[in-house]
């Protein structure tokens, strides 16, 4: 809790899934929820529709969960969340911002395309919606952690020797990280 007995939050960065459940009470029982769930620390990863209609989700979200596992597997969404949340909780100003910036905007996308599915009830078409959504987070959780690590890598900013001076220094004027594909009006 935050210090309020009655208040729960939603996200901690030691969590590893965070799932938000919810009703409507205007539609059939057996297609009136969706759990908006997220496979990393919630505040670097993206909430993701499933509606209890659909049939089917993206391979690399079909984890068989009572498995113990203590290895990192490059197909499983799960671990590419994960280790993308570690690399920006390491510097939340410079590394994380972006991430989250990006996240919220595809949030936004999904809040508003979801409840027009949701709604028409369409078990092929909410699985179609859901499978597609799940595969684009996957690679973009993939492909900005390959950003990220770059980005810390060629900024120098876990410092650089310089050889003519002799001594450890890090780059001058660092510019916080910004995946691609975010737009301009979400800088």
């Amino acid at each position: 809790t935050n210090g309020r007995d009655n208040v729960r939050i939603i996200g901690t960065e030691g969590q590893s899934t965070c799932h938000v459940v919810s009703l409507r009470d205007d539609l059939p029982p057996e297609r009136s929820m969706t759990v908006w769930t997220c496979l990393g620390p919630a505040e670097h990863s993206v909430f993701l529709p499933l509606g209890n209609a659909i049939d089917g989700v993206d391979g690399a979200f079909a984890r068989d969960w009572t498995e113990k596992r203590t290895a990192f597997s490059p197909t499983l969404a799960c671990d590419a969340f994960r280790r993308l949340a570690a690399l920006c909780q390491l510097n939340r100003k410079m590394y994380g911002q972006g991430v989250r910036d990006f996240w919220a905007a595809r949030e936004k996308e999904l809040l508003a395309a979801w409840p027009a599915v949701f709604a028409r009830g369409n078990a092929a078409e909410m699985t179609a919606f859901v499978t597609r959504e799940q595969r684009r987070a996957f690679e973009d959780a993939v492909r900005i952690h390959d950003e990220l690590e770059w980005y810390i890598a060629s900024n120098g900013l876990s410092c650089r020797y310089s050889q003519k001076l002799g001594v450890w220094k890090r780059h001058p004027d660092p510019k916080p990280f910004v995946p691609s594909g975010t737009e301009e009006k979400e800088r």
